[in-house]
């Protein structure tokens, strides 16, 4: 077991050092903030003497090794635009987004999972039409879409919801199913599809001629193997939210880590860019890992297979 946490760890390493490389050098090549920072009236040395003191006159490769020597000891530099550590603007933020991320996870998760359930035990039915149709459409609906058509309808028309911002139960609402649209959609069919496998397999057809009721048959020993699956699927889909939330989070102004990053972008501040590419990228890691030790407690085959 311990040979295939560090064969895990070694890669999701590697994983992140990719994710430093692309964003420092995507960053470098889409422009220079020095142009952001001097007066429309600045002179050529003005603009080197502010190259200097970024440190951009350095060679690319200096460049990079300084960003990982720092970036391994928590510091990502300072954000060019409020004069702040961008680790700092990254803590400030982190919070907002974990609780978008983590009401839309609960959303998609609950709802998704449950008419999955419902989908599969009532197969071919209208409740299964129903929800295959609802998954097909959720898919199919891009997440900006859907948080402008919750707005004008729900905050707009309706007035039942504020239109942006964060605050109360209220402002959470509407960013919250917008975010979690696509993922329950995700969940629905990804349940019905593995639980219509496992309804069709012979110790649940043994165990309903040995009498027992439909719903022990459903909720014993099919769900639970459909877990490992959706299992799967719930751990990326944390991640997926925890650094997604860009969009949602700028249609709704919502200050998390997504909004912040939207608005770095435009001033090319790029040691707060780097501090949450990189600290995303790193939570993506972490639920990937956690993720699969959780396949050994949800499956013994998987446990006794993968830790030889």
């Amino acid at each position: 077991m311990l040979r295939y946490l560090s064969i895990r760890v070694a890669l999701g390493l590697v994983a992140v050092l990719g994710v430093t490389m692309i964003t420092f050098v995507g960053e470098r090549t889409a422009g220079s903030p020095v142009y952001l920072m001097v007066a429309p009236t600045s002179t050529q040395a003005d603009i080197e003497t502010m190259r200097h003191k970024l440190g951009l006159d350095r060679p690319l490769v200096v460049q990079y090794g300084i960003f990982l020597r720092n970036a391994a000891q928590g510091d990502f530099g300072t954000s060019l635009k409020v004069g702040v550590p961008a680790t700092q603007l990254v803590r400030e933020r982190v919070g907002a987004t974990v609780e978008l991320a983590g009401a839309a996870f609960l959303l998609s998760l609950l709802v998704g999972v449950s008419l999955g359930v419902v989908a599969a035990t009532f197969r071919g039915t209208i409740v299964d039409r129903t929800a295959s149709i609802v998954g097909l459409v959720g898919q199919a609906m891009p997440g900006f879409w859907v948080g402008i058509m919750l707005i004008l309808i729900f905050a707009v028309k309706l007035r039942w919801a504020p239109v942006a911002g964060r605050g109360g139960i209220s402002h959470l609402v509407l960013p919250a199913v917008t975010l979690s649209w696509f993922s329950t959609a995700a969940f629905l069919r990804l349940t019905r599809s593995a639980m219509l496998d496992v309804l069709e397999s012979d110790y649940v057809k043994l165990a309903r001629l040995k009498g027992v009721p439909e719903w022990l048959v459903v909720c014993k020993h099919a769900l639970r193997n459909t877990l490992v699956t959706v299992t799967t699927y719930a751990g990326l889909t944390i991640a997926t939210l925890l650094g997604g939330a860009v969009i949602v989070e700028t249609i709704f102004a919502w200050p998390g880590i997504g909004f912040m990053l939207t608005s770095a972008l435009y001033t090319h501040d790029y040691p707060v860019i780097q501090a949450g590419v990189v600290l995303t990228s790193v939570a993506f890691v972490v639920c990937s890992l956690v993720v699969d030790l959780l396949y050994g407690v949800l499956d013994p085959r998987i446990r006794h297979g993968a830790y030889r």
